[in-house]
């Protein structure tokens, strides 16, 4: 199938032809809704023709579509149109990337080592970002590498010989493999291949399965080819060149002289023809080419005139000896102060560089980032954190005998990770489960439901793990190889306590320290510090105000109180403490809401923590919209987490404001006045008016047991009562189709999105529908002002996107953002859908184009750029002109650095 210039497949039109191969043609395109250029990509007509193919292809598409990554061509959906003469076509739509492709930079003759290492570096970046997700290449070749001109290298064709690989029939491929076509074969037929024959791997050549090692393979025949300039393995025919690659010994001296020895380490790793003796990950070769261009710069300040062979020679010898003594040295002084500096030496202090673009969240207005604190290993070798770059966040790690920080593997949204008693495991909190991972490269293993509330674990030394399940419980112990959870300790209702958080289990493992928050507390600064037994769960005192309690050998208690550390002398035989509490370091990073810390211990009393103080987001609402200057309701600031949702007329609206026990607040938007709505203990989540504006309704956790949603007067003549039980949040009220959008917490696949139709005073009318689910959180539900159409925000490409589809049909559903959105909301005419942007922090609208085809033109801004706060939600005026905007002002708090100190506990004061 070959397309003209002006050719229209839905919003693209076709410009110009780019190229052919084995995965079909290749055109660029104008895509009218977002206006930009992209690269389509229609799928031969075999393809096309095989629906159970086709079905598969699509799948894998959407895998493929989930990852975000600056050294991938983003794949952005996978579509069909009908053609002017009735036939339709298949296509992907992806990332257009300018430049020229390897193989074309290759043309030009040897690439120096120094260029090679950067590109390198960035391929396997790219890498490793697919194979974190389970994502095989199994096509890499110069040509599918584009060099962009701001030296930014882009991998293309991520996983599309998976995705065009035949399940049924027997298939056909190209019989000109040597020329670089991509081989598509029945891969359950003996002895049929895939790939390009000079870059495939051994395995592959003999048509057997592959996994993330045959990229491997492919990535140092790259790597081979641009320090030579010359094919690995070359042939006449295609029988010669898989001959090559299987049988031919490679002929190392084919590489430069100036070939740094540990480059030369790297691609013998690499090139094993046995997959079992390869290089293990991706990410090896990452930190492998990271540390030599680290060599090669300090060798280049070293000696600016050398030769090309004296700077060789350097690289490998005296480079590698200094690098090698700093190395030593460093680790020796390291050892020798934190295990034997005295009393009042203790000043000796370090700290963690993080890897370029990744900083520890601190603060957002996503929630569980809130929870994204640090852990220090028990033998103060390796710390663990979660680390934020553009995308989202993950685990890392960072050993220190080492100098690199690695990500580990499947971590994605991970929260509050905590060490095994041996330093081999390490347990965290993410998409609403408790996970183990075995380090420092292992898959983690699921060890049960838990919500995305999750406050804090520990690991005790006979195996078990304590933890917080949610906010709203007490705690919880599970084996850390897997069972049955069980809970540990009860809240004392009578006392006030609403939950039990933040655990560390005592040496010996028979009781635990951990915190209470109480129904009244404003922050977690007033929040108890108590003991339990971890056999019987009775619990006591120990501290009124602290979070996050460790142990220290000696006898001592440290805790986290507004921004400072504290230590108390505590006697672990009786579970006793003695005298008050002092402050022991300033400026250490705490969340008074959660109470968080970012600050680890170990027995022995060194220190990892990020500096900060207590945090505070500030918050605003305003009236924005075009052509309306910017109106500040100054009155109504306040620190806010969730919507501020309008009633039906816009005259009032219900706003969350953040503490340690969330309540609900009436804004007279009139009058520009503020009225406590909610009271009592429990956290009070974000809620809405009913259609009527007589009753407020909303999600708490007041009376212990998870969220449920409740409904009261806004008058507050009576308490509330349960309208529906489920943990959850609202967050919408559509008008006039008097439909509330709401999410439910799923034990498997964290948030799913519902809508259901009320009657005016707030009762259910009907039967709550499902209108989003599976991976990821499907957030934010929204239905249309006629109640035919839904929008919602799901996260599992890895970000928030927003998707539209019909309430009649929600698995029909078409992704309408391609650069992050959240909050949708639909204009009361039902003809615009308003959303924020992630990537911009403005609300766009989008105008519906086509309710049949769910087609919506290009994004208009409503907001102006520039204007301070990061959004959090928003609400439509009924008139559609403006919107009010809930923001705050420092919604990611990024520390780049973990401050070290390895003998800060024998600093400490003397304790009474």
């Amino acid at each position: 199938m070959s397309l003209r210039a002006g050719s229209i497949l839905g919003p693209y039109e076709i410009t110009s032809a780019i190229g052919a191969g084995g995965m079909g043609e290749v055109y660029r395109a104008r895509d009218a809704n977002l206006n930009r250029d992209v690269a389509i990509k229609v799928l031969p007509a075999a393809m096309a023709g095989d629906p159970e193919r086709l079905g598969r292809f699509k799948r894998e598409a959407q895998v493929l579509a989930s990852l975000n990554h600056p050294n991938i061509a983003h794949v952005y959906g996978f579509e069909s149109a009908t053609l002017v003469d009735g036939s339709k076509a298949h296509f992907l739509a992806m990332e257009m990337v300018e430049g020229e492709d390897l193989a074309e930079r290759l043309k030009r003759g040897v690439i120096p080592v120094d260029e090679a290492i950067t590109i390198a570096r960035q391929i396997a970046e790219g890498l490793e970002e697919a194979h974190d997700h389970g994502i095989v290449h199994r096509d890499l070749k110069p040509a599918n590498v584009k060099l962009t001109a701001d030296g930014k290298v882009k991998v293309l064709d991520f996983g599309l010989a998976k995705a065009l690989e035949a399940e049924s029939g027997s298939g056909s491929g190209s019989s000109q493999l040597s020329h670089s076509p991509t081989m598509s074969r029945h891969m359950t037929e003996a002895g049929m291949i895939m790939g390009t024959a000079a870059y495939m791997s051994p395995e592959q050549a003999r048509g057997k399965a592959v996994d993330k090692r045959a990229d491997i393979w492919s990535f140092g025949v790259v790597l081979f080819e641009m320090l030579s300039g010359e094919r690995l393995f070359a042939g006449d025919t295609v029988s010669d060149v898989l001959a090559a690659v299987l049988r031919q010994e490679i002929d190392w001296a084919r590489l430069p002289a100036t070939t740094p020895p540990r480059l030369r380490e790297l691609l013998r790793r690499c090139l094993e023809k046995d997959p079992k003796q390869r290089l293990r990950a991706v990410g090896e070769a990452r930190i492998a080419l990271a540390q030599t261009a680290d060599r090669n710069d300090d060798a280049a300040v070293v000696s600016p005139g050398a030769s090309a062979a004296q700077r060789g020679g350097l690289r490998g010898s005296w480079a590698w000896t200094i690098a090698a003594l700093l190395l030593v040295g460093w680790i020796v002084t390291f050892v020798a102060f934190s295990r034997r500096a005295p009393i009042g030496s203790g000043d000796l202090r370090t700290s963690i560089a993080l890897p370029d673009s990744v900083g520890i969240p601190t603060s957002t207005y996503y929630g569980s980032q809130s929870l994204a604190t640090l852990a220090l290993s028990p033998r103060g070798d390796q710390a663990a954190f979660v680390g934020w770059r553009e995308g989202g966040g993950a685990l890392y790690l960072r050993r220190f005998d080492s100098f690199d920080t690695a990500r580990l593997t499947r971590t994605e949204g991970a929260t509050a990770p905590f060490f095994s008693p041996d330093g081999g495991r390490l347990a965290f909190f993410a998409r609403g489960r408790l996970w183990r991972i075995d380090l420092p490269g292992g898959v983690p293993k699921d060890l049960g439901p838990a919500a995305a509330s999750s406050v804090g674990g520990s690991w005790g030394d006979d195996g078990g793990i304590v933890y917080a399940p949610n906010y709203a419980e007490g705690l919880w112990t599970v084996p850390a190889e897997g069972g049955t959870p069980r809970p540990l300790t009860k809240l004392d209702s009578a006392a006030g306590e609403l939950s039990h958080r933040w655990p560390c289990v005592l040496p010996g493992g028979a009781s635990v320290l951990f915190v209470i928050k109480l129904s009244s507390n404003e922050t977690m600064d007033d929040a108890r510090i108590a003991v339990a037994d971890v056999k019987t769960g009775e619990h006591r005192v120990l501290v009124e105000g602290g979070s996050m309690p460790r142990y220290l050998d000696g006898g001592r208690l440290v805790f986290a109180r507004g921004g400072k550390l504290y230590a108390v002398a505590f006697d672990l035989a009786t579970r006793t403490t003695r005298g008050a509490p002092v402050p022991v370091l300033e400026d250490v990073a705490t969340g008074p809401n959660n109470g968080a810390a970012w600050y680890d211990v170990t027995r022995t009393g060194m220190l990892a923590y990020a500096t900060g103080g207590k945090i505070t987001m500030a918050g605003r609402f305003s009236w924005e919209g075009p052509g309306r200057p910017t109106q500040v309701l100054d009155r109504l600031d306040a620190s806010i987490f969730g919507p501020a949702i309008l009633s039906r007329d816009a005259r009032r609206a219900v706003m969350q404001v953040v503490a340690a026990n969330d309540k609900l607040w009436l804004i007279d938007l009139e009058q520009m006045n503020a009225t406590r709505l909610t009271s009592g203990g429990g956290n009070d989540s974000a809620g809405v008016l009913s259609p009527d504006g007589r009753f407020v309704l909303f999600p708490s956790d007041r009376d212990g047991g998870g969220y449920h949603f409740y409904r009261m007067p806004a008058n507050g003549s009576s308490p509330p009562s349960v309208l529906m039980e489920g943990t959850g949040k609202i967050h919408s009220v559509s008008y006039p189709a008097r439909m509330l959008g709401f999410s439910l917490r799923s034990e498997q696949n964290g948030l799913d999105a519902y809508v259901v139709a009320l009657a005016d005073d707030g009762t259910l009318a009907a039967k709550p529908i499902m209108v989003g689910g599976g991976a990821g959180d499907q957030d934010n539900p929204t239905a249309s002002a006629d109640g035919v159409l839904v929008a919602y925000q799901s996260s599992e490409s890895g970000r928030p996107e927003i998707y539209v589809a019909r309430l009649a049909d929600p698995g029909a559903r078409r992704r309408v953002t391609n650069d992050g959105g959240f909050v949708p909301r639909w204009s009361r005419d039902g003809k615009r859908l308003l959303y924020a942007s992630l990537r911009d922090n403005q609300v766009f609208s989008l105008t519906l184009r086509s309710e049949a085809e769910l087609r919506f033109d290009a994004p208009q801004a409503v907001t102006a750029s520039g204007t301070g706060g990061q959004i959090v939600s928003f609400d439509i005026a009924p008139d559609g002109a403006s919107v009010l905007v809930g923001r705050i002002a420092d919604p990611l708090m990024l520390r780049h650095d973990i401050r070290l100190w390895p003998g800060w506990g024998k600093s400490l004061p003397p304790l009474q």
